[in-house]
């Protein structure tokens, strides 16, 4: 948004309302808001509206993130939403990326693990792409099947082969048996 850092606080108490801006009134008697930075409103803020308990909760359900039924865009969203409770997991570039990566179903995950991709937004777009082809790789598959004849030729085969294998039996002994009562 382009708002200077030494305005920020400024900027985000002017959407307050209601028990927000209540509870920003009597911190403004308690604490010299002129100078204060977006550090100490943050937490400040943090203890009112997000208890330790809470944020210990959220990091904890960080810590275990894994994408499960979520599609990558999905599974990214909540990434960067739970991030926030376990700062220290993502803040380096390099670890954020470890721990997104870790979290991917598998077929994903080995896809890129060989890449080692270490710029998240890159990560993610990779991620992406890959969930994609995953998606419409059987659908592929299934049409070049189709155009080749695909397994309904490999099961044609198949049976040709077992009824050839099955004639032999039974005509030889059919043959010889056949022989064997006409010679007689």
């Amino acid at each position: 948004m382009g708002v200077p850092e030494k305005y920020w606080v400024e900027f985000a108490v002017y959407k307050f309302e209601g028990q927000a801006s209540t509870w920003w009134k009597q911190t403004m008697r308690l604490h010299d808001v002129s100078t204060m930075t977006w550090e100490l409103f943050e937490e400040l803020f943090n203890e009112r509206y997000f208890p330790q308990s809470y944020r210990d909760k959220k990091a904890m359900e960080f810590m275990g993130l894994e994408q499960g039924d979520m599609t990558v865009k999905e599974y990214k969203a909540k990434f960067n939403d739970l991030s926030r409770f376990a700062p220290t997991l993502v803040e380096y570039e390099q670890m954020k990326c470890h721990k997104f990566e870790k979290g991917l179903k598998s077929n994903v995950q080995k896809s890129l693990v060989a890449l080692r991709i270490r710029v998240y937004r890159y990560l993610v777009a990779s991620a992406i792409s890959v969930e994609q082809d995953n998606l419409a790789y059987p659908q592929t598959r299934e049409a070049m099947n189709r155009a080749s004849g695909g397994p309904q030729r490999n099961q044609r085969r198949n049976r040709n082969r077992e009824q050839a294998s099955g004639e032999a039996t039974s005509g030889s002994s059919g043959s010889s048996g056949s022989g064997g009562s006409g010679s007689q």
